[in-house]
């Protein structure tokens, strides 16, 4: 009989007691908080990524740009001159430009040189931009070109591009199209970069449902020195594989 009385106290006394009810609702919360905490981490990581890699594609297609073919390319040339050496230099220094995101495993570079070859500049006889070379690094990423995956069958240099092929790489796109804006003889160095993107939580496949995001960016320059379409990737200028 007094044991059953002193259930009775504890029972009536239970829901008077607060201790623990701070621990309980913490517990309910904590989970809210470490999903905003790892949304507000990765969302920094993914914007940052993307930065880099348009500052990367921005600074390949620059120092490109700068080189010089008009007498010709090659590694014999001059320091001024574009070759394989400085082509793998560049590609070389991504993985420091994207650092401490991107490694030579996650990412892809190509540069391709395109020049109008036709005098014409209206739509009575427009313009024919003509893929002139196409460097490809390798060794990381296998992802083509967006530019010549399409209609350009197995060799890039030679490929006559179409506005859809630019409208594809992320050049903006009118009624005339981009190719028909196109200057005579006017040249343009493409370089894109891609980098493969791996969220926290995928690093060693801890949450297998969240996958890696490809990011792709694009930059465009014009050559500052003269024409360098004359520069020959390796032994011939083929489309990436």
């Amino acid at each position: 009989m007094q044991f059953i009385n002193f259930l009775k106290h504890k029972m009536k006394a239970l829901p008077r007691r607060q201790e623990g009810a701070a621990s309980i609702e913490f517990l309910f919360v904590l989970p809210v908080l470490l999903i905003l905490f790892y949304g507000a981490v990765e969302i920094s990581r993914y914007v940052q990524s993307a930065q880099k890699l348009e500052k990367t594609a921005n600074e390949i297609g620059n120092v490109v740009t700068q080189y010089n073919c008009s007498n010709g390319c090659g590694a014999n040339q001059t320091a001024n001159t574009l070759n394989d050496t400085v082509m793998s230099q560049l590609i070389s220094a991504v993985p420091y430009m994207m650092s401490p995101y991107g490694t030579a495993a996650t990412t892809r570079v190509i540069v391709t040189d395109i020049i109008n070859t036709n005098a014409g500049t209206s739509n009575a006889s427009p313009p024919t931009p003509t893929v002139q070379w196409q460097f490809c690094s390798t060794g990381g990423l296998a992802n083509q070109s967006m530019l010549t995956s399409a209609g350009c069958g197995a060799t890039a240099q030679g490929c006559v591009l179409t506005d859809a092929q630019f409208g594809q790489a992320g050049f903006p796109t009118n009624a005339t199209g981009f190719e028909q804006n196109m200057a005579s003889s006017e040249e343009v160095v493409v370089t894109e970069v891609y980098y493969k993107y791996t969220p926290i939580t995928n690093q060693n496949n801890y949450v297998p449902f969240i996958s890696t995001t490809p990011l792709y960016r694009m930059a465009s320059y014009a050559p500052r020195q003269g024409t360098i379409s004359g520069y020959v990737p390796g032994a011939a200028a083929s489309k990436c594989p």
